[in-house]
């Protein structure tokens, strides 16, 4: 992940740029973790449209409701 990232994804969400989200999942034990979203400036609702499920990750593809 490049750093800021969550930043640069916040900053579209709260234009309303986005669309789609794709989160992978890759089940780990860490501890700690850096954030996917950060300052969303309103609730989101999100429609689950796909799930495919790999050797080593889940992904999850959801629809962003406007």
């Amino acid at each position: 992940m490049v750093d800021g990232w969550s930043e640069i994804i916040t900053t579209f969400m709260n234009s309303g740029f986005i669309d789609e989200i794709i989160v992978s999942i890759i089940p780990a034990v860490l501890g700690s973790g850096i954030p996917l979203f950060t300052s969303i400036q309103k609730e989101t609702q999100l429609q689950l449209i796909n799930i495919t499920k790999y050797d080593a990750l889940v992904e999850l593809h959801y629809k962003v409701l406007k």
